[in-house]
């Protein structure tokens, strides 16, 4: 079995940013509205996130999906009401 080595690196990102109260693994059944176990299996890499979760969760956490793919441009973002 492979394991997505940048998902689980995704995944780890997104729990920093949860109080330590909250739970990884509910937060995300919850957002995605999936299982438990899969859940489990899209933090631990072996299912694969598809684009619509991977937006999803890009907008719930406020995080780029360019740190996802780890992409590095020569932008400059900028972000305001």
């Amino acid at each position: 079995m492979s394991f997505n080595k940048n998902q689980v690196a995704f995944f780890q990102t997104l729990k920093l940013s949860l109080p330590s109260y909250n739970s990884l693994v509910d937060e995300i059944s919850e957002i995605l509205e999936i299982s438990i176990d899969s859940a489990y299996r899209r933090i631990r890499g072996e299912k694969l996130l598809d684009f619509a979760e991977l937006e999803i969760l890009c907008n719930r956490f406020n995080i780029s999906v360019d740190t996802f793919f780890n992409l590095h441009s020569n932008s400059i973002l900028f972000q305001g009401n």
